[in-house]
C-alpha cells in the first residue's frame, strides 16, 4: 500500500490526516492542527507532489497512548495494569512500541502518564500506519530506528477510552484564567505584539531556550491578552524560525497553552495604549474629511505619477500578473525566457524594461528542480546570446524539492493562510531587494478549491499582499480551462473561479496558432507545434491589442553535456513577417537578374539571404530554409512591381522562381 492510499484509508476512517517528511516525523506543512484534513482531494494534491510523504494522524478529539518499549520499559505491563487492552486499532511503531487509538474526551497532551506511556489528544499527532522512518534520509537525527509503521489489531469502531485511564485524563488547558474582563485579541493588542514579538529574544538550545519560550509565550497570552491561538499563529510565523533550533509547532502549542494557564501576569498589562519600548499606539483614526476624503480631493496634473511599470505591459510594482496557457504549451518555457532576458537588463520582444536595468528576480518552480532550471537558463542564454553569469547572479531559484510551499489551505472548510510561507518569501525578496517574484504554477500554492470564487480571492489577495509588502511585481502562472484553446484574448479562458483573472492587473493567455495564423504566417500544419501566440485577455493599465502580442517558436539548444532544451523564440508578429517575406523577395529577384536566370534553388536561396540581409545574419541555416519554405508556398508579390516569388518544385529540387 503506498502513502497515498494508506493516508486516504485513514481519512475515510474519520481521522483527518496531514503530510509528515519524508522518511520523518516531523510535519511537512505548517500549523498541522489546523490544515490536517479528511478531504481526499485536498490529500491527493498533497501527495501528488511528493508521493512519499509521510502520514500524520491528527489526535484532536480521540485519544491515543504512546506506548514506549525501548531501554526494558514495561510499558505494556504498565498499561494493561491499569486497565488498557489491545481490543482497538493498535499501530506498530517503528521501535516496536504501539499506538493504541480510543474514543474519548479531548485531553490535554502529556508524557509519562505512566511509566512509558504517553498521551496523543488534543491538537498532537501521530505517525501513521503506512509510513517509514529512517534518521539519515530524513535529516532528524532523534529518530532511533528505521522501519515502518503497520496495522497490529484493527477493529471496526474505536472503544471508549478504559475507565481507568480516562480518570487520568486531564481536559486541555485545565486550569482557567483568573480574569476573564478583559477582552481578548484586540485589532490593536495585535498589532503591537506583532512589533514586539520582531525583536524578542529567539530561544537557543543550551541557553534557557525552555524558559525564553516560556515567557515570550506568557507575554503575549498574559500582558498583550492575546488567545492561545493567536499568539501561537504570531509566534509560528516568524519568531519560531529565528530559534535554535526551532521547536515543533505542537510542542510550541503547548508552552503556549501552558503560559496561558499558569502566567502570573497581570491580564492585560501590556495594553497598547501603554507604551512598550519603542512601540506606540497609534492615534484614534480621524474623521473621514481629515483622512482625505471630500470633494476635490484628487491629486492636481501637476502631482500625477507615472505608472510604476517594472515592465511595460506585463509587470506593475505591487501587483499580479498572471500567465495562462494549456498544459505544455509552453507557459514556464515563456516565463523562464523572458526574465533571463530582464535579468540581464534587456527587453524581450514587445515588454520593455521601465528602468533599462538588469531586474534581481526570485523563481518559484514546483515542476522543475534547481538543477533544471539551470540547465534551461543556460540554453535560453546561448540561444539569445545572453551574459550567463549575469543573468545567474540576478536570479534566486526555488523548488520544492524539500518541501512544498504552500501559502494558503483549507481548515474545516475555509481558506486560511500559511504564515510561515508568507514570511519566508517576504523576508527573501527584502533581503535581496527583489524586482519580480515568479510563482510557478498557481495550483501548488494553495490547497483551496480552485472553482470557488471566495476561496480563489483569499488565495488571490494574499498574492497581492505579497506584492505590496515588498515593493515587487508578482507573476504567476495558470492553467486555462479545458475546450477554451481558439478563444483568444477571452477572459475567461483561464481555468477555475473567475476571482482569479479578477483580482490580477495584467493577464496573458499562450495558445496554439489558429489555422488562419498557420496559413498567414506560411506554417506547415505537421510544424503548428512547435509556435504559439501571446495575446492579452485583461489590460487595466492599457488597451488590448487587437492581434496577437507575440509569436514564439520552440527551437532546441544543445548543451555541452550533450543535453537538448527547447528554448521560445520570437517570430514575429504578421506585419514583421510580410516585410520580411518582402525583403526576401526583393533580395531574391536582385539575385536573378544579376545572374540572368529565372530560378534559384532553395539552399542558394537560404545561404543568398543569410549573406545579404542583416535580420538573418546569425540565423542557423537549418531554420532559415525552413521558414524560406514556409513563406514562399503561397507567391509573394513584389510591392510596386507586376512580378512574384514563388517556390516550385522542379524533381527532386524546390527552387524560388520569378513568375
Amino acid at each position: 500500500m503506498s502513502q497515498l492510499e494508506a493516508a486516504l484509508a485513514m481519512a475515510r476512517r474519520g481521522f483527518p490526516v496531514f503530510p509528515l517528511r519524508v522518511c520523518g516525523k516531523k510535519p511537512a506543512v505548517s500549523a498541522f492542527q489546523y490544515v490536517a484534513t479528511t478531504d481526499e482531494n485536498v490529500i491527493r494534491e498533497w501527495w501528488k507532489s511528493q508521493p512519499k510523504y509521510n502520514i500524520g494522524v491528527l489526535t484532536t478529539d480521540i485519544v491515543v497512548f504512546d506506548l514506549d518499549t525501548k531501554h526494558g520499559k514495561d510499558a505494556v505491563g504498565e498499561y494493561t495494569k491499569n486497565g488498557g487492552h489491545f481490543n482497538t486499532l493498535v499501530v506498530r511503531t517503528a521501535t516496536g512500541g504501539m499506538h493504541c487509538y480510543f474514543n474519548g474526551p479531548d485531553s490535554r497532551l502529556r508524557t509519562g502518564l505512566l511509566p512509558g506511556v504517553d498521551v496523543r489528544s488534543h491538537n498532537g499527532y501521530v505517525v501513521g500506519a503506512g509510513s517509514h522512518v529512517d534518521a539519515e534520509l530524513s535529516g532528524e537525527p532523534e529518530i532511533k530506528a528505521t522501519g515502518d509503521y503497520t496495522i497490529e489489531h484493527d477493529c471496526a469502531d474505536l472503544p471508549w477510552v478504559p475507565a481507568e485511564l480516562e480518570a487520568k485524563l486531564e481536559k486541555p488547558g485545565k486550569h482557567e484564567r483568573r480574569d476573564t474582563s478583559v477582552e481578548l485579541d484586540t485589532p490593536t493588542a495585535i498589532v503591537t505584539a506583532s512589533e514586539w514579538l520582531k525583536t524578542a529574544a529567539p530561544a537557543i538550545e543550551g541557553e534557557g531556550g525552555d524558559n525564553t519560550t516560556y515567557q515570550t509565550a506568557a507575554r503575549l497570552t498574559r500582558d498583550f491578552a492575546l488567545s492561545e491561538e493567536i499568539a501561537f499563529e504570531l509566534m509560528a510565523r516568524g519568531w519560531n524560525e529565528r530559534c535554535v533550533p526551532p521547536w515543533p509547532l505542537d510542542l510550541l502549542l503547548r508552552k503556549i497553552e501552558n503560559a496561558a494557564a499558569y502566567g502570573k501576569g497581570e491580564l492585560g498589562a501590556a495594553r497598547p495604549e501603554v507604551i512598550f519600548g519603542q512601540v506606540h499606539m497609534p492615534p484614534p483614526a480621524p474623521p473621514a474629511h481629515e483622512r482625505g476624503v471630500y470633494l476635490g480631493n484628487l491629486l492636481e496634473a501637476k502631482d500625477i505619477k507615472a505608472r510604476p511599470w517594472t515592465v511595460e505591459r506585463l509587470l506593475l510594482k505591487g501587483d499580479v500578473t498572471i500567465i495562462g496557457g494549456a498544459g505544455a504549451v509552453g507557459k514556464s518555457a515563456f516565463t523562464l525566457a523572458a526574465i533571463c532576458h530582464f535579468a540581464a537588463g534587456k527587453d524581450f520582444g514587445s515588454y520593455k524594461l521601465r528602468g533599462k536595468r538588469p531586474l534581481r528576480i526570485l523563481v518559484y518552480n514546483a515542476e522543475d528542480d534547481r538543477e533544471e532550471q539551470s540547465r534551461r537558463v543556460l540554453a535560453i542564454c546561448m540561444a539569445y546570446n545572453l551574459d550567463y553569469d549575469l543573468v545567474r547572479s540576478n536570479l534566486a531559484s526555488m523548488d520544492n524539492v524539500n518541501d512544498d510551499f504552500l501559502l494558503a489551505t483549507l481548515a474545516n472548510g475555509s481558506p486560511v493562510q500559511i504564515p510561515t510561507s508568507i514570511n519566508y518569501i517576504v523576508e527573501a525578496a527584502r533581503r535581496d531587494q527583489i524586482d519580480v517574484i515568479v510563482l510557478d504554477p498557481l495550483v501548488n500554492l494553495h490547497t483551496c478549491n480552485e472553482n470557488d470564487n471566495s476561496s480563489m480571492h483569499y488565495v488571490m489577495g494574499i498574492l497581492r499582499r505579497i506584492a505590496r509588502e515588498t515593493g515587487t511585481a508578482l507573476l504567476t502562472v495558470h492553467h486555462t480551462a479545458k475546450g477554451t484553446a481558439s478563444n483568444k484574448g477571452e477572459q475567461d479562458t483561464l481555468r477555475g473561479a473567475s476571482s482569479i483573472i479578477n483580482s490580477a492587473r495584467v493577464s496573458l493567455i499562450i495558445s496554439s496558432l489558429s489555422d488562419d495564423d498557420r496559413k498567414e504566417m506560411g506554417i506547415k500544419d505537421e510544424d503548428r507545434h512547435q509556435f504559439v501566440r501571446i495575446d492579452d485577455v485583461k489590460a487595466n493599465m492599457f488597451a488590448k491589442t487587437g492581434g496577437a502580442l507575440m509569436y514564439l517558436k520552440m527551437e532546441s539548444t544543445r548543451l555541452s553535456t550533450g543535453d537538448l532544451i527547447g528554448v521560445p523564440v520570437p517570430f514575429g508578429d504578421k506585419e514583421k513577417i510580410a516585410q520580411q517575406r518582402q525583403e526576401m523577395a526583393l533580395i531574391i529577384m536582385e539575385e536573378l537578374i544579376t545572374i540572368g536566370k529565372g530560378s534559384i534553388g532553395l539552399s542558394d536561396a537560404t545561404r543568398l539571404i543569410i549573406r545579404e540581409s542583416e535580420v538573418y545574419k546569425t540565423m542557423k541555416e537549418a531554420t532559415l530554409r525552413l521558414r524560406i519554405e514556409g513563406w514562399f508556398k503561397r507567391p509573394v508579390q513584389l510591392e510596386g512591381r507586376p512580378e512574384k516569388i514563388a517556390l516550385e518544385r522542379e524533381g527532386a529540387l524546390l527552387m524560388l522562381k520569378l513568375i
